[in-house]
């Protein structure tokens, strides 16, 4: 995928922990993100309570990364564009099995309401939400391979955690870098 510009905003959503990672100029040649990171939902106990916790959470990012550029306007911010990982069933037995535990449904539901998030923050017209299939950007790959690809692309010695990899290899795969 190309022609992303600007501001962009990659996310893999977990109920227990979501990966991020944000690109200030994306078409430029930086291999590693401005900031990356977990939100953590660990206090929560329901499922829905882990979405409602990483979502406030979510939500206070974008406030924090509008309020870098505001400007004399108190309304003025830049555009940004989020991209979110969107829950797919493989073929494995795992994924069917999170299928059936409802695990997927869970993570459509959480990736609605990020989507939601950022159009409350940043109205409608003032971002642009992708939801991109993990067999698009990765095919088949597990959160250790994704983390080898992303050592062997950037020179990084160090693993990020996993769904922070998810998040910054998706970024890299828009960027053309990443070819599983």
């Amino acid at each position: 995928m190309t022609g992303l510009r600007g501001i962009v905003l990659t996310i893999d959503p977990g109920l227990t922990g979501t990966g991020f990672s944000l690109w200030d100029d994306f078409e430029g040649k930086d291999l590693e993100p401005r900031t990356s990171g977990i939100i953590r939902s660990s206090s929560a106990k329901t499922w829905t309570d882990k979405a409602t916790v990483v979502t406030q959470k979510f939500i206070q990012l974008l406030l924090n990364e509008r309020e870098r550029f505001k400007g004399e306007n108190p309304m003025e911010h830049p555009e940004i564009t989020v991209v979110i990982e969107f829950p797919e069933l493989y073929t494995s037995s795992v994924s069917h099995a999170a299928g059936v535990k409802g695990d997927l449904f869970k993570l459509a539901y959480l990736a609605g309401r990020l989507t939601e998030a950022t159009r409350s923050v940043y109205g409608s017209g003032g971002t642009t939400v992708i939801l991109i299939n993990p067999s698009t950007w990765k095919g088949q790959l597990t959160k250790v391979a994704v983390q080898e690809w992303i050592k062997r692309i950037t020179g990084r010695k160090a693993s990020y955690r996993d769904h922070e990899a998810d998040a910054i290899g998706m970024a890299l795969f828009l960027k053309g870098r990443f070819q599983p």
